[in-house]
This record gives structure tokens, C-alpha cells and sequence, in this order.
């Protein structure tokens, strides 16, 4: 394109934006929704901030990571081969389909939870077992570690660029890479490292979105859950699940003692249940995922929303309130979002209501954490520090080693601030770490 064209273009893309900008500005005035437009304007400089400041990446710990994943692709293959055949192809979902079929299995997919299921009816365990593991690992090689290598610039860093609106929950989601679906047991965070003379500090609220579930559904008792001086949320919530077993939380303290991995093992079944309640997932997917019968999954179910039943009447509302105008207050965040899906059908009025249910905290949340990085950001210049990272509940900020203390004692105090904007009946803790690497913190 000749340069005079392009600056003729570039020209005429500001002015008739900015003409956009006097035409709408009147009516986004007149629609009450203009103090959120402006604090959405912040949120875009911050996200653009973030973008341009990057984060530096470790080639050597990249190298380790694929050395160890290769490994772990190379032994399963031979597993898989040795039942299979040599000409196996792990990555052919036909070969995959004529093995179960030739051992006289079948299934409607061959996708990890049909896996998993199998391997519970006892079929094919170590062929399973293998075939998960070479996924698992190629899917590391190749969305992880190959995908930040990719994106890795000239300085060292890769600049991840959010989307405000990337999910259907109202939390952002980022690409280039997508740095927020990297799990923290695939070791990829251990690559993710502070630039020399520096460190990582985290700084993420405790369990915000179950506080903020709790302040949304009014529950008396959940809010008095988290109040100063309660016990851990999941340790008590034993004691309301399995009254009999652990009368108190003296007691629960007691079987976590004697027999940690049982207990660590139930506190992981209830997690995953609370959370899936908070995604609308029904109680037969909750318990596929966690490869329980039904009738355990449906137990914690019933003594979690028999313990706090403003959560189970809030829950009702928001679903009942789905395709019915008139009661799009139940769909509403805090900070003045509503949740209208465009189309509402019979054949998918579950999986909305699914998605209005996780909408409103998560969004509500975000927009907490939002707020917060907003502040941290304005400030972090004074501590010679910057932020470089948005996900989830969680800011990570890269600072100097001798302002480590002053910057983390600041993130805290602007997270817990923060939640004060909208909510009064509970605190929002939130607790830095300082590490090397993101999988430090």
C-alpha cells in the first residue's frame, strides 16, 4: 500500500471514530451506563499495559519440560504399541476405535471421560492408562511448551493480549498465548520466569468466588462461614457433610491427621462439587468427572445446599429468572452487567441457565479483581515494578528484590479495598507470594 494511501486511511480511521465517539456519548450518557463505560476504559489501558509488559520465559526450563514430556510420550507409546501392534498410531482415533473393537469393547467416544469410565468397568486398564498419559503429555508438548516457544519475542518475553469479553462467564480470557489455560501440574509456569534482579509476586484472593456467592445469595450462615476467625470453609464443610463421621472440627482435624491422603481425597471430592454446583453442572456430569458413583456425588449435593439454603433459593431464582425479562435483576452483577442471552430455546434453556448461574459471580469477581488492578497499576511505577499478569482471582506483578515487601504489602491492601466497592459483610483476603518462577507463586 503506497504511504500516502495509508496515511489518507489512518486519518480517516481517527476522525470518523472520534465523530462515532460525539454521536454515541449522548446516548451511553442517557443510558446509565456511562460510569461503567469509563471503568471499562481503565480495565482496556491496564489490559494493554499488561500486554506491552510481558513476561519473561526461561528457553532452558522450556528445553527440561519437553525432554521430561517426551519421555513420557516415548514410554507410553511403547505400552501402547505392545498391545496394539507396532504400526499403532495413538493420534488416530480410528486405530483407536478398531483396538476397542477388536477386544469386543465398545463405546459412543473414545474421549477422556469415556476413557475413564471404561477404566472403571475394569476394560483395558493399562491400555487406557497409557493412552491418557500420551495425550496428556503431547497435549503439553504441544498447546504448552511448543505454543509459548512460538510466542516468544526478541526480548525474551511473550506478550499475552487479554479479551475483556472472552468468556460467557464475564471473566477475560487471553491468547498469544493463552496464558491463563496453563495449568499449574503441567509445569509450564515453571518457564514463566522474573527478569534478573526481580521477582514475581502473586497476589490472589482466598476463595472469592465462593465469597461472592455467598454476599449474592444472602446466606446468613455462608457469609458467617467466612467471617474472621471461622475455620476453613472446606474443613467445616465436613462436618455438615458427614456429621457422623466428624461431629466437630476438632475431629476432622483428627482423621486429617491420622490418615492425610483419605482426607486430602475428600476435601478434593467436595471442591469439585461446590465448584460444579457454582457452573450449574448437574450432579451425574460432577460425578463422571470425578469418577464417583452417583449416589456420593449426589450425598455431598444434598448436605452442602441442606447446610446454607439462601445459596439453593438464590440459585432457584437466577435459573428461574432465564428468558424472563422481568426478572433480569436476578442475572445482574454488582457492577451493573446483566446476563440476556441473545436466543433462548427449549433445547437450550438448561445449558443457559447453567451459564447465567456462573455468570454472575464469576463476572462480579472479575470485576473485583479488575478494580483492584486498576489501583496496583497506577502504582506499581513507584516500586520500580510492573504488572504482568491477570488470572483468574490472581495479580502478578514483576518488582525488584529490594521492594518486594513494600509492593506486596500494597497489592494486598488494593485486592482486599477493592471487594469493599460492592460488598460489606465479609472480608476479601488476599495474600501475596514472591518466587522466581510463576510456579513459585
Amino acid at each position: 500500500i503506497p504511504r500516502e494511501k495509508l496515511y489518507e486511511y489512518n486519518l480517516a480511521d481517527v476522525v470518523w471514530t472520534f465523530k462515532l465517539y460525539e454521536y454515541f456519548l449522548p446516548m451511553l450518557k442517557n443510558s446509565g451506563k456511562y460510569d461503567y463505560y469509563r471503568y471499562r476504559m481503565q480495565v482496556t489501558k491496564v489490559l494493554n499495559d499488561v500486554q506491552m509488559n510481558g513476561v519473561a520465559v526461561s528457553l532452558d526450563a522450556l528445553d527440561e519440560l519437553e525432554k521430561k514430556y517426551q519421555e513420557q510420550c516415548d514410554k507410553a507409546l511403547v505400552t501402547l504399541r505392545e498391545h496394539a501392534g507396532e504400526d499403532f498410531n495413538p493420534q488416530s482415533p480410528k486405530q483407536i476405535k478398531d483396538y476397542f473393537k477388536a477386544k469386543g469393547v465398545s463405546s459412543p467416544s473414545f474421549d477422556s471421560d469415556h476413557l475413564k469410565k471404561l477404566r472403571r468397568e475394569g476394560k483395558e486398564t493399562e491400555f487406557i492408562n497409557a493412552l491418557l498419559a500420551y495425550r496428556y503429555a503431547a497435549k503439553v508438548i504441544g498447546s504448552f511448551i511448543a505454543n509459548v516457544r512460538r510466542k516468544v519475542g526478541e526480548d525474551g518475553r511473550i506478550h499475552p493480549y487479554y479479551l475483556p469479553h472472552g468468556a460467557k462467564t464475564g471473566r477475560l480470557s487471553a491468547k498469544g498465548p493463552a496464558i491463563q489455560t496453563m495449568g499449574r501440574d503441567s509445569g509450564i509456569k515453571r518457564a514463566l520466569v522474573a527478569a534478573p534482579g526481580c521477582k514475581i509476586i502473586s497476589c490472589d484472593y482466598s476463595q472469592a468466588e465462593l465469597r461472592t456467592v455467598a454476599e449474592l445469595a444472602d446466606d446468613k450462615a455462608m457469609i458467617a462461614a467466612f467471617q474472621p476467625g471461622a475455620p476453613d470453609f472446606f474443613d467445616d464443610l465436613m462436618t455438615k457433610i458427614w456429621p457422623e463421621e466428624f461431629p466437630t472440627i476438632e475431629a476432622y482435624e483428627a482423621f486429617k491427621h491420622e490418615q492425610p491422603k483419605t482426607a486430602k481425597n475428600r476435601r478434593a471430592l467436595v471442591k469439585s462439587v461446590v465448584y460444579g454446583l457454582n457452573y450449574g453442572r448437574g450432579v451425574a456430569a460432577i460425578a463422571t468427572a470425578l469418577e464417583q458413583p452417583i449416589e456420593t456425588a449426589q450425598h455431598v449435593v444434598d448436605q452442602y445446599l441442606g447446610a446454607y439454603p439462601g445459596l439453593r433459593d438464590w440459585q432457584t431464582r437466577v435459573r428461574h429468572s432465564v428468558g424472563r425479562r422481568e426478572e433480569d435483576n436476578e442475572r445482574k452483577t454488582k457492577f451493573g452487567l446483566t446476563f440476556n442471552p441473545l436466543f433462548v430455546s427449549d433445547n437450550n434453556y438448561s445449558s443457559t441457565q447453567n451459564e447465567a448461574l456462573a455468570f454472575v459471580p464469576q463476572s462480579t469477581a472479575n470485576d473485583i479483581c479488575l478494580n483492584a488492578a486498576i489501583k496496583i497499576n497506577e502504582q506499581v511505577d513507584q516500586y520500580g515494578a510492573k504488572l504482568i499478569g491477570l488470572v483468574h482471582d490472581a495479580t502478578y506483578v514483576e518488582c525488584p528484590e529490594e521492594t518486594i515487601e513494600e509492593c506486596s504489602k500494597m497489592m494486598e491492601r488494593e485486592m482486599a479495598k477493592a471487594a469493599t466497592l460492592v460488598f460489606n459483610r465479609l472480608p476479601f483476603a488476599a495474600e501475596a507470594e514472591v518466587g522466581n518462577n510463576w510456579e513459585e507463586v
